[in-house]
């Protein structure tokens, strides 16, 4: 074979000194694009199962109304049914209980680290009560806000944890008669479930303080337009209608400071609280539509700040119902009166108001 030849058999397998690389076969550049795209699918699919996981096992423990006894006031106006409060006739309607509806108790506490074991009346208490009620099949959902000052019926416990009484006292020290965090929310939930005639509540999430600015924070801080005039626990001012991004300890600020001098200044305070819990869902709820996973990346984020008997997949499934059917959600809150208990501020809820809030939350209507 001549040189020439020998040139020619293998052009195009080597590159000669000093030459210009051959291009790469399409075939090959495909092949290692193709792998990539399937290596994403695959993450993608396995992201899709275990949020699809969490969901259906979110969605089998958050719905249960096995053994519902309810006791409501008996007057001319409404009949209970004898079949322990699942029918109802009321001002001449009849209404059902929901058994699609999931509900939750959050409580903000006072305290800037819930305790492990603490000793009882060192726990500290409920100052934010919220009760939120989900119908899981049209994804309505009510918000209730419940003064810490309600007058109701809490369990008191001695230091060494045994039951004491019960007595009335105001709503936000049951958490106190406990250990800071299970049995306080246990006891809390049990006070507000007293409170709306023994329905159930299903599950409960307390947050501490240091929770609460981190929540905030983690979601870029939240914008308010000041409802009132404000001293600010710091000393600063904030005037009625004055606009303020919350960030850090401000948003502890304005969501707990208040004239304790004044009565009722606690009804100001839950405006202030209904504006931000308002203001900060519409956050969420848009950083969730373009992310499932936002909700749950929070509630993650929020464990070592809280107590709760809520799991990943009970998140998922929630926030899958809340987000699939409009993502809107109602808040509201219960009449009363302002008295004084042993000295102490305390809130008289009205009857009326009360159980048509309940009647509300918690049935249906029948057509």
């Amino acid at each position: 074979m001549t040189n020439e030849q020998t040139d020619r058999a293998y052009e195009g397998k080597f590159v000669k000194k000093g030459g210009e690389k051959p291009p790469k076969k399409p075939h090959r550049v495909l092949r290692v694009f193709g792998i990539v795209l399937l290596a994403l699918v695959v993450l993608a699919a396995a992201a899709a199962g275990t949020y699809y996981y969490m969901y259906s096992q979110g969605k089998k423990n958050m719905l249960s109304y096995d053994n519902v006894s309810v006791s409501f006031p008996q007057d001319e106006k409404q009949v209970v049914t004898p079949d322990d409060g699942n029918t109802l006739v009321y001002k001449g309607e009849t209404y059902h209980l929901n058994t699609n509806l999931t509900t939750i108790l959050f409580m903000g506490v006072d305290k800037k680290a819930l305790e492990e074991d603490a000793v009882i009346g060192t726990a500290g208490q409920a100052d934010a009560i919220v009760l939120a009620a989900m119908d899981t099949v049209t994804g309505e959902t009510k918000l209730v806000s419940i003064s810490r000052e309600a007058y109701a019926q809490v369990d008191v416990y001695s230091i060494e944890g045994y039951f004491v009484n019960t007595t009335f006292e105001q709503l936000c020290l049951a958490y106190a008669y406990g250990d800071g965090k299970t049995t306080s929310c246990e006891n809390t939930v049990n006070s507000v479930s007293r409170l709306l005639y023994g329905l159930p509540i299903s599950s409960y999430v307390s947050l501490d303080l240091d929770g609460i600015i981190v929540a905030n924070d983690s979601i870029g801080g939240v914008t308010v337009q000041s409802i009132s005039d404000l001293t600010l626990s710091d000393g600063s001012w904030l005037h009625k209608g004055d606009r303020i991004h919350l960030m850090g300890k401000e948003t502890e600020r304005y969501i707990r400071s208040r004239d304790q001098e004044q009565l009722d200044s606690n009804l100001e305070r839950m405006d202030r609280q209904k504006q931000y819990l308002i203001e900060f869902a519409k956050i969420v709820t848009s950083q969730a539509k373009k992310d499932l996973m936002v909700p749950v990346n929070l509630f993650n984020t929020l464990q070592p700040y809280m107590a709760t008997n809520l799991t990943t997949s009970d998140v998922a499934f929630l926030s899958t119902c809340y987000l699939q059917h409009g993502a809107r959600f109602d808040f509201q809150s219960i009449d009363g009166t302002i008295g004084k208990l042993n000295g102490s501020a305390v809130y008289y809820l009205d009857d009326e108001d009360l159980f048509e809030t309940v009647v509300d939350v918690f049935y249906v209507k029948d057509e």
